[in-house]
């Protein structure tokens, strides 16, 4: 029976997606499942970037008064191309006292931008074309470029640079220091020069949240959180350098995985715990980050999820006035109808986000389905919960494999605990779905939390690990700390 929206199984039917194909480590996972993460220092590597200008969080960003508001589309990131950058580094004039900017203060920025003349100077002191459409020698237009031609000045300060993601407003780069330890990280770039005081204002508040949040050494919950490690500016462009994450994005493992089956309800269970700690973490924090989906999800070399692309979040209470609408099928009603952002809104992505994964299903970006989803009617979905009454009372599933007795009584009891959280984070009413909190105050959360001892996305038998050894033996699997977790692909 059809449930109305569409199944990840279906999609292969719709064509190739060998551009989304996961590729799981070669031996995945010797060591724990607790990365550990810290501020990396700039390496040698790093430091050769030659006349460039770092920011300070404390420089750019504070909850003074506001006097802009932003526009920032969304930024898809399941795209994949390159831009190519002109060789000339300059200096970027350096940002104000403040965050946002009062209207009456003269800054460096300011003065290269006389005012009634947006386009007079440029950002660098570099000649800007009058007519962009139109650029002169010297000037780099990114709509020209290939989109396999890899960033000129990465190559000189890198090695081993690729391409692996690209949205409307940025481009997304896997480098590898040319110096020992050889680290590997992701490199953001922004795609066009930015020309306007409020473009620069915009990117810089982005780089300032992930400083803060990376600067929080002493909470456990930050090892869910995309790392921040440096960032510049080149040409005009914007560069953003974090940890890079080994096994790519949530939403190419779901594509990749749902094509064959639904993910098991421990793994379910996982995502959501994993998540949540990343955005209790955010939000205990003073932010929200806005634009929550499995593409800003990414998953270790442990299989673990940390959450990134802060380019939509914002501090909390959230500025009037600015408008930040992430993707159209993970964002809520009150976000696009009364431009209201709070921590409901992420909530509410996050539900999403869980019933695209628990039913497979590929969420609809507009029409009556899209409507439903966000009046509360998640009828479309069908069951999320994979538990049965009858499990309970056979004591074996349908092949005859018998529930273990530590099983999870929630995942046989046929309570439908799933649906009801999911439920309850997708309430139409920001002021009736939980807080991060209240989804961590649950029995079933608690006892996902306790009892996983591998990444969220890691295989660890239909009911978890058994919680009275180190070991998962459901189906005869025998899976121990000192063994290789194996992804279940």
């Amino acid at each position: 029976m059809s449930t109305g929206l569409l199944s990840k199984r279906n999609r292969q039917n719709l064509g190739s997606i060998d551009s989304l194909h996961f590729a799981p480590p070669e031996t995945p996972c010797k060591r724990p499942a607790q990365p550990q993460f810290t501020v990396v220092a700039p390496s040698s590597s790093l430091k050769a970037l030659d006349n460039t200008r770092m920011f300070d969080a404390d420089e750019v960003f504070d909850t003074g008064n506001s006097g802009f508001d932003y526009e920032m589309p969304p930024t898809p990131t399941k795209a994949f191309a390159a831009q190519h950058a002109s060789p000339q580094v300059q200096v970027l004039a350096t940002p104000p006292q403040g965050w946002p900017i009062p209207n009456n203060l003269t800054t460096p920025v300011e003065a290269t931008f006389p005012s009634g003349s947006p386009t007079a100077g440029s950002l660098l002191d570099i000649k800007t074309p009058s007519t962009p459409a139109k650029p002169i020698q010297g000037y780099f237009d990114p709509s020209t470029t290939p989109g396999n031609v890899v960033d000129s000045f990465l190559l000189d300060k890198f090695q081993d640079i690729t391409s692996i993601g690209s949205g409307e407003f940025s481009s997304v780069f896997l480098v590898t220091e040319r110096d020992p330890p050889h680290n590997k990280y992701a490199i953001k770039r922004s795609k066009t020069v930015l020309m306007s005081h409020r473009a620069l204002e915009r990117r810089l508040e982005e780089v300032a949240i992930l400083k803060e949040l990376s600067s929080k050494t002493d909470n456990e919950d930050r090892e869910y959180i995309i790392n921040y490690v440096n960032n510049w500016e080149y040409q005009g462009y914007l560069y953003i350098m974090t940890d890079y994450c080994e096994n790519g994005s949530l939403d190419v493992f779901l594509a990749e995985y749902g094509r064959v089956s639904k993910l098991d309800e421990w793994r379910v269970w996982k995502i959501l715990v994993e998540i949540a700690l990343g955005l209790r973490f955010i939000h205990d924090a003073g932010y929200i980050h806005l634009d929550l989906k499995p593409a800003n999800v990414f998953i270790t070399f442990e299989g673990s999820l940390k959450i990134g692309d802060f380019g939509m979040a914002t501090r909390l209470p959230a500025t009037k006035g600015i408008e930040r609408e992430g993707d159209r099928e993970y964002i809520a009603p009150e976000v696009l109808a009364l431009q209201e952002y709070s921590k409901p809104a992420d909530i509410f992505s996050f539900g999403l986000v869980m019933l695209e994964i628990a039913a497979n299903i590929v969420l609809p970006d507009n029409g009556a389905p899209w409507h439903k989803l966000r009046s509360g009617d998640l009828s479309d979905a069908g069951r999320l919960s994979s538990s049965s009454g009858d499990l309970a009372n056979a004591g074996s599933v349908s092949d005859g494999t018998k529930i273990p007795t530590w099983a999870p009584s929630f995942m046989v009891d046929d309570t439908d605990a799933l649906d009801r959280i999911v439920k309850w984070m997708l309430r139409p009413v920001p002021s009736e779905r939980p807080t991060v909190e209240d989804i961590f105050n649950t029995p079933e959360v608690q006892l996902v939390d306790e009892r996983r001892k591998a990444g969220a996305i890691i295989f660890e038998g239909e009911y978890g690990p058994n919680p009275e050894t180190n070991t998962t033996t459901e189906d005869g699997d025998m899976l121990d700390q000192d063994d290789d977790w194996r992804m279940e692909l």
